[in-house]
């Protein structure tokens, strides 16, 4: 057996049995976990780092392969970043105005969708009762059916003119409860004691 101490200089020392076994997948364990343990730490920057990723190795596939063509690294750096911006800005420059109007129009018909979603909660609240225990605006709504402060032919959760009363409308308050503003009502925990309940 070969004496690890006696190995040539500049060779690297081989490491006894049987660590030579365990030592490199060992190491890349550990290598990949803390890269893992970074990445969690930095999830919040997740995208900023992954999208620099991306755009590092478009830019270098770019100059890698236009650099037989262009001896000079700086040009072809100049050029494939030209290229990459000139690109992402005519995209922008196309399809922005497509998202604007889209983004108007769905402003524009927010209530529609909005009542059109509370009339399917609520056929969904007359097949299924304990849904009304889960969603307090449906049960305020139902309550006010039977007592008869509201009559059959107004139901209809949305409101007549396209304005939407977050009040009324168990979607609206879903909305409001999850983007953290509004009156709070204690939706999830009557989610919770419904699916219990089911």
């Amino acid at each position: 057996m070969e004496n690890p101490e006696s190995a040539p200089a500049g060779e690297p020392r081989s490491l006894p049995q049987p660590w030579n076994i365990i030592f490199p997948p060992a190491t890349r364990l550990v290598v990949w976990s803390i890269l893992a343990a970074i990445l969690y730490l930095l999830r919040s920057f997740f995208l900023l780092v992954f999208l620099t990723f991306v755009f590092a190795y478009i830019q270098s596939s770019g100059i890698r392969y236009i650099q037989p063509y262009l001896k000079n690294r700086a040009l072809s750096v100049v050029a494939v970043t030209a290229l990459f911006l000139g690109t992402l800005t005519a995209v922008g420059i196309f399809i922005l105005p497509n998202v604007q109007r889209q983004a108007e129009s769905f402003v524009r018909q927010f209530p529609v969708y909005l009542g059109k979603v509370d009339s399917l909660i609520q056929d969904l609240g007359n097949r299924y009762p304990a849904l009304y225990k889960a969603v307090p605006e449906l049960e305020k709504k139902m309550r006010a059916v039977q007592t008869g402060k509201v009559r059959e032919n107004e139901r209809a959760l949305p409101e007549a003119e396209g304005k939407i009363d977050p009040t009324r409308s168990p979607t609206a308050a879903f909305l409001q409860d999850l983007a953290g503003f509004g009156a709070q009502t204690q939706g999830y925990q009557n989610i919770d004691q419904a699916l219990d309940i089911i």
